[in-house]
């Protein structure tokens, strides 16, 4: 089905594929499919780049932070080689989406700049490991250049979401390994720390990249069940949501809480507003009203039953309700003032940063303190906020446009990132391994079904020599969108 503003998915009949479940055939099916559809090259390395990216193992008790290299350093090689391959162009529909990618790839121009700056010059002392930040802009630009490359038409924004839904379900069963105490399957992602204290964190290497990777899931699943009543969504929020519990991450406790209590209401009384001024509520705001509910005393079902188990999460928070401090905080906090001290002293520091200087401050908690100290105030804005206000404003722009049930996906993501601002307090989650390929790739992804959802002519994707391959086409419905 076509939607008159972002997310284009669906079949013939009307039924998305992604979500919940790959469809009665399951995740099994898909996966064979996948390996059998030769003539389709594109596809398959996006869901080996996937693959690789979620589930790539970083052994990080025996190599430490070093085994961020393993991921990234192979989704270079990936990505690099998924581009240069037979069938593989980046290629625009419009004039304008052209502009939009130009600008986000300027701003990872500049990200290239300030790192080089920052090991060549502005860093006091240059040890080994800063050396390291250089593969990271190029690591952006070809994830965020994939989408580009891959999705030429709705068929293709469905695939994407079935991967999507096949990487949820690996994120669940390697949860489950740990959960059940396979301990030396969940070294292979995270540190034995987290597993004894009994927070899930595999297959990523700590608790906070792995649920705020999981709350993405929740709102694209929370969307699709308002929007399609399927219970079988609603059971992979409620799944992604009792995971994000277990993780005992207080940052994202907060931030999905407060994501579910005010932008998901939000979105909903921006898209649905017509009908609201008409004293009319539209089934999907009546689902979300008793969805909440339920959920709320789910979670909080949940919580007793294992408040022993959540002792680190129910004490962080109700230590920061009852006192306003709380560890973790007051570290970031007081980070955030020796960037601040350190800036105060020096114009140039304040604009462009102390560069890397990982001899300095190594380990920085907070997204801010992290832009702030290394690349400054201009950093702060055109590598980090630039390119998130952009492509989330063109995502919250097509919000007023046609109403189309399959724009799950589309709200999900912007509520995602609409949460980014708010959750970087807490962590540098666009610049951490696995976490930053996904943030790039769905910023491509969502400028690019931006475009599908006006209504362009798809280009057609090049072939293999040896299959022959029309282009595709779009079709319109009466509206005139794609």
């Amino acid at each position: 089905m076509s939607t008159g503003a972002g997310f284009v998915t669906g079949t013939a009949d009307g039924r998305t594929p992604g979500a919940a479940a790959i469809g009665r055939r399951g995740a099994s099916a898909f996966i064979v499919r996948l390996l059998l559809q030769r003539h389709d090259p594109a596809r398959a390395w996006t869901a080996a780049i996937f693959a690789f990216a979620l589930f790539a193992p970083t052994f990080p008790d025996a190599l430490g932070t070093l085994g961020a290299i393993i991921v990234n350093g192979g989704l270079v090689v990936l990505l690099a080689s998924a581009m240069i391959a037979p069938g593989m162009r980046v290629r625009f529909l419009t004039q304008g989406e052209r502009t939009v990618y130009r600008v986000l790839v300027g701003c990872l121009a500049y990200y290239m700049i300030a790192v080089g700056l920052g090991v060549g010059l502005l860093s006091p002392a240059v040890i080994v490991s800063d050396t390291f930040e250089l593969h990271k802009p190029v690591l952006h630009a070809l994830a965020l250049s994939l989408p580009f490359a891959v999705v030429r038409g709705r068929a293709d924004v469905a695939f994407v979401e079935r991967v999507l839904g096949v990487g949820f379900l690996g994120v669940v069963a390697v949860s489950a390994v740990q959960f059940v105490g396979l301990t030396p399957l969940a070294a292979l992602y995270t540190e034995a720390s987290n597993i004894r204290m009994g927070r899930l964190s595999a297959p990523f290497g700590n608790p906070y990249d792995y649920a705020f990777a999981l709350t993405l899931f929740v709102y694209v699943y929370l969307f699709r069940f308002l929007k399609r009543a399927d219970g079988r969504a609603l059971a992979a929020a409620a799944a992604g949501l009792g995971l994000i519990v277990l993780s005992q991450s207080r940052t994202n406790a907060i931030v999905v809480g407060g994501a579910l209590a005010c932008l998901v209401p939000g979105v909903l009384i921006v898209e649905h507003f017509g009908a609201l001024a008409r004293l009319r509520a539209p089934r999907a705001v009546l689902r979300y009203g008793w969805i909440y509910l339920l959920g709320a005393l789910a979670v909080y079902a949940l919580i007793m039953t294992f408040r022993e188990e959540l002792a680190y999460l129910i004490g962080g928070i109700a230590q920061l309700i009852r006192e306003g401090s709380q560890s973790s905080l007051d570290e970031r906090l007081r980070q955030f003032r020796v960037v601040v001290d350190r800036a105060s002293d020096s114009l140039v520091v304040a604009l462009f940063g102390n560069g890397i200087s990982k001899s300095v401050m190594r380990l920085l908690e907070s997204g801010y303190t992290f832009f702030l100290f290394r690349f400054g105030l201009v950093g702060l804005v055109v590598i980090f906020f630039a390119p998130l206000v952009l492509v989330a404003g063109l995502t919250l722009r097509a919000i007023g446009r046609a109403h189309d049930a399959d724009r799950h996906l589309q709200l999900g993501v912007l509520v995602w990132l609409l949460t980014i601002p708010v959750a970087s307090i807490g962590n540098t989650f666009t610049e951490q391994p696995r976490l930053s390929f996904l943030y790039y790739f769905l910023l491509g992804f969502a400028v690019r079904c931006h475009t599908l959802g006006a209504g362009p002519a798809v280009a057609p994707r090049t072939a293999p020599a040896a299959v022959a391959r029309p282009p595709r086409t779009v079709e319109r419905d009466d509206a005139g969108a794609a």
